[in-house]
């Protein structure tokens, strides 16, 4: 029987093998990919539970944690709400991939906590109002949610003033409903019940002045960059990163994206690289210090702190 003389079923059966080997592979792929992320994580997990037995202060673990992950792969909001999100489903933590906001946040709750499941579950509160895992709770816009909520929320505190010895500038964010229609706005896909409406402002450090100020900025310091405000872009945050004290000097660990993953480079080189943007420039920086122990939560068993 030649191919034109094939039966009807025996057609059908080949294009549905031809459907479904393609098919096949994707999941072996899918599958694939979360074993090795379950894989990835426990690696993980053994080696913060070893920092956490190994050092004695949050300064020395947010060193050793940061310090892990330096070389990993970047990926644009690698972190959702788990499968059952209805508008972003990827995994609620991962630590293969990062933006340099999903680095901080991950660094954060890694270095307080020794126990894995102890760390995500603060996560969650890192990344959500109230710790709800909703794509709407989620700290979306830094100067509007991340960093006036997790100031409030006793995450962090502001030092930007501090540092900067005296007085410092103001940046000013002003969000109205036409913000979340243009084109930069609607990505964001936020319900009209979870936009942070309003005047948002937040003190900084002028971009020609950091370097000057480099050895007043404490280990530790989360560094926001600040830029220029920009008609229908809805923030003006654009990236962050982790001051560290290493072999003396002060270097920056983020997550950068043209480079594709997680660098570390004198902070000295930082500071001149954010001076020579053009095209929307970096105005300066808002400086953060983490908390050394996270806020008390009543339903926290104290144990679930440290390996220790």
């Amino acid at each position: 029987m030649t191919t034109m003389q094939r039966r009807p079923e025996a057609v059908g059966l080949s294009l549905a093998l031809r459907l479904a080997v393609p098919l096949l592979i994707l999941g072996a792929m899918a599958s694939s990919a979360e074993a090795d992320q379950r894989s990835d994580r426990r690696q993980v997990g053994h080696r913060v539970s070893r920092i956490h037995r190994d050092t004695t202060s949050h300064a020395e673990r947010l060193a050793a944690v940061s310090a892990m992950f330096v070389g990993r792969r970047y990926q644009i909001s690698p972190l959702g709400e788990g499968p059952l999100g209805s508008v972003d489903a990827d995994p609620i933590a991962r630590f293969d991939r990062f933006d340099c906001v999903t680095y901080v946040e991950q660094v954060m709750a890694l270095a307080w906590f020794g126990k894995l499941d102890a760390a995500i579950a603060e996560l969650q509160h890192i990344r959500y109002a109230a710790g709800q895992i909703r794509y709407g709770a989620r700290k979306h816009i830094m100067m509007a949610q991340w960093i006036p909520q997790n100031i409030a929320a006793g995450f962090v505190r502001d030092i930007s003033s501090s540092v900067a010895g005296g007085p410092v500038s103001y940046a000013e964010l002003q969000l109205g409903e036409r913000d979340f229609v243009s084109p930069l706005g609607r990505k964001l896909k936020l319900s009209r019940a979870d936009r942070p409406l309003g005047t948002h402002r937040l003190p900084i450090i002028p971009v020609d002045r950091l370097g000057g100020l480099i050895g007043r900025i404490p280990h530790g310091t989360i560094i926001t960059s600040i830029r220029a405000p920009r008609s229908g872009v809805p923030y003006r945050a654009s990236h962050v990163g982790l001051v560290i004290d290493e072999g003396g000097k002060k270097v920056v660990r983020h997550a950068h994206r043209r480079r594709g993953r997680v660098v570390e480079q004198p902070l000295e080189t930082f500071s001149r690289e954010a001076q020579r943007w053009r095209r929307w420039p970096i105005v300066g920086f808002n400086l953060l210090a983490i908390a050394e122990h996270p806020p008390a939560r009543p339903n926290r068993s104290k144990s679930s702190r440290s390996s220790r």
